[in-house]
């Protein structure tokens, strides 16, 4: 989706931090909506997203190569949204 739609995951990013921000989990929405921002215009063309397989390799070790470095803010909120979504705790996200 990041790939074909990334107003779409902008939007949801967006309101994703709006109740992290409502909730008083998340200090400066700005620290993670910038950098997504930039992550999508800069990152998301690249051809290993849209042919991303998620049956042979893991979310947080495919978004950990593209985001970890560059944008450490975002992913740190990434590895929390990971881990309270699909992950529910079970698992270690890659360091």
């Amino acid at each position: 989706m990041m790939y074909s739609d990334p107003d779409l995951c902008q939007g949801k990013m967006k309101c994703l931090v709006k109740k992290f921000l409502q909730d008083k989990q998340l200090a400066g929405g700005d620290l993670i909506i910038q950098p997504f921002s930039q992550f999508l215009s800069l990152e998301v063309r690249n051809e290993e997203f849209l042919s991303f397989k998620p049956l042979e390799k893991r979310l947080d070790m495919f978004h950990h190569h593209f985001i970890s470095e560059p944008y450490p803010e975002l992913w740190a909120f990434l590895q929390k949204l990971l881990l309270l979504s699909s992950y529910r705790g079970e698992g270690v996200l890659h360091q």
